[in-house]
């Protein structure tokens, strides 16, 4: 239990490399099992956020989205949530009031449309 404890905390913090040992036994294996899965699943939507922010933010790929993982519940909500947002601002940045804007162009270069 002070592993599955340390494990938690480091999480807790941030750390998503954490794993629990594939050879426990019993509920203590469960345990370990569905832990891993859970900080599997973070880490993946840790390393997707961080792409989307570097392809749709930084490189201005407006048709960049968050790869569907077969995420369910609220893994699928949050997935769904971020391709949201990106669809709903590239439609301001391509349609603000009669403005059309070219995404990978620089901030300072418009081309009325």
């Amino acid at each position: 239990m002070e592993q599955l404890l340390a494990a938690m905390a480091a999480v807790g913090d941030g750390d998503f490399s954490v794993q629990l040992p594939r050879h426990w036994e019993g509920v203590d294996g469960k345990l370990a099992e569905s832990f891993n899965l859970i900080v599997n699943h973070n880490r993946r939507l840790a390393r997707d956020l961080a792409l989307a922010g570097d392809k749709v933010g930084r490189q201005g790929l407006t048709r960049h989205r968050l790869v569907p993982a077969n995420r369910q519940g609220s893994w699928a909500e949050m997935e769904q949530s971020i391709n949201g947002l990106i669809d709903d601002l590239v439609r301001q940045v391509i349609r603000p009031r009669g403005v059309r804007v070219h995404a990978r162009a620089a901030p300072d270069r418009f081309q009325a449309g």
